[in-house]
């Protein structure tokens, strides 16, 4: 029941209207049931269990021998050397090597919580795009529904003229030309709306087609603070630069526990031997032994030398494409503030200054084109320059919202809760 509450909740958006939240509920739908995470996770646990593995240390072993039998009467009595063997015997790791092992394990368990951490943001991005598209082009054919019906308001005003001789025929086959490609760009915008409807629906890994509300306009949000500091708040919670930093500290642990690896284990044991007397020779007394062998490093310096050069190269390699992220990251910053600041202010100007002003010059035009005072290139002009600008509004109000969510991507920004705030 818990997996689909939040598309319950969309669902009923329907009803009561589309609000800020809405992508949002796509976005937490999707991060609880899409099967790429959940690869991730199962990965993370994974690399959980290699940790449990890397601070297992090597078991003893018990060993039991019915040594020196003489081949034609194998039983005890029959020769002094003869008897029954137990041993016991235990490999003593060099100290300091378990805990360098569970340091390397436990470095690769960050990575994975990282990637697992990058495919949260990245899918919640793609959602949140992929819900602003679709409310674009919603808007974009309401716009264009609406002015479909004031085209009719000018044909029927143009027919008019035409009738008595005020206007041309070209005049009225160039309105209805428009009229035709602004009915073709309505086909345009039920095939956006059916693709996006699909990338929605398979990110949250939904059985049917999603019914999602949208609203009818985007809010062009406030533009964020400095450059400075939003570049301090990516460095501190960005995914991929986690996951590289990371990637260094595992392979800094691994050369760490292959420096140590090269230093010898010992291996230590103890035997009791059981013996049977051997007539008057050997009155047959039980014997203890105790021994202790090192291996001789013969190619342990070649062999772990290398594997720890190999892991600090590695780490060099990590540390270098920290600092080309950190770049990129900074540079995508100020691109995606740019676009957002300038989004905001053309969304500002059509709004409260363009629009307004192309719409009381169409109807000023109408006006005197119907008493003859405006020729139709003016009427055209005005009908199609108000079009444009109503358009570019709705572009501008969604450019500054995707921008947003460049910027949240970049500031590893997955879940948001009801009121804006940052998870």
């Amino acid at each position: 029941m818990r997996r689909h509450l939040p598309l319950l909740l969309l669902v009923l958006g329907v009803a009561r209207g589309a609000t800020a939240d809405d992508a949002e509920v796509l976005v937490h739908q999707a991060l609880e049931a899409n099967p790429t995470l959940e690869s991730l996770q199962q990965r993370v646990d994974a690399l959980q269990s290699r940790t449990l593995q890397a601070g297992a240390r090597p078991e003893p072993m018990v060993g039991v021998e019915y040594s020196n039998m003489p081949v034609t009467a194998p039983v005890p009595g029959n020769h002094a050397m003869s008897g029954l063997q137990l041993r016991l015997q235990q490999t003593l790791l060099f100290p300091g090597t378990v805990p360098r092992r569970v340091a390397a394990a436990e470095s690769r368990v960050r990575i994975g919580e990282a990637s697992y951490e990058e495919g949260r943001v990245a899918l919640a991005a793609a959602v949140r795009r992929a819900y602003l598209q679709l409310s674009l082009s919603r808007q974009l054919r309401s716009v264009t529904e609406a002015h479909l019906a004031e085209l009719d308001r000018l044909i029927e005003a143009v027919r008019a003229g035409y009738e008595v001789g005020q206007a041309g025929q070209h005049d009225l086959l160039n309105l209805q030309l428009l009229r035709d490609r602004l009915d073709d760009d309505l086909r345009d915008y039920e095939r956006t709306e059916r693709e996006l409807l699909a990338a929605l629906t398979a990110s949250v890994h939904a059985d049917a087609p999603l019914v999602v509300p949208t609203p009818q306009r985007t809010e062009a949000p406030p533009t964020p603070g400095s450059l400075e500091e939003l570049f301090e708040r990516a460095r501190a919670a960005n995914p991929s630069l986690d996951r590289l930093n990371a990637t260094e500290s595992a392979e800094l642990a691994a050369a760490d526990a292959a420096r140590r690896e090269a230093w010898p284990d010992m291996t230590v044991w103890a035997g009791y031997r059981v013996r049977a007397a051997v007539g008057d020779a050997d009155d047959g007394i039980n014997q203890a032994s105790v021994g202790l062998s090192v291996p001789l490093p013969t190619a342990s310096a070649r062999r772990y030398g290398g594997r720890q050069s190999e892991h600090q190269a590695l780490a060099r390699a990590a540390r270098s494409s920290v600092h080309s992220t950190e770049a990129d990251i900074r540079a995508d910053l100020d691109g995606s503030v740019a676009r957002w600041q300038r989004a905001q202010g053309k969304a500002d100007t059509y709004r409260g200054q363009l629009i307004p002003d192309a719409r009381t010059t169409l109807d000023a035009t109408l006006s005197a084109y119907q008493v003859g005072r405006a020729d139709y290139a003016t009427l055209f002009h005005a009908q199609v320059q108000l079009l444009d600008l109503e358009r570019a509004l709705r572009v501008a109000e969604a450019g500054a919202a995707l921008a947003e969510v460049d910027v949240a991507e970049l500031l590893g920004t997955a879940e948001r809760s009801p009121k804006g705030e940052e998870r």
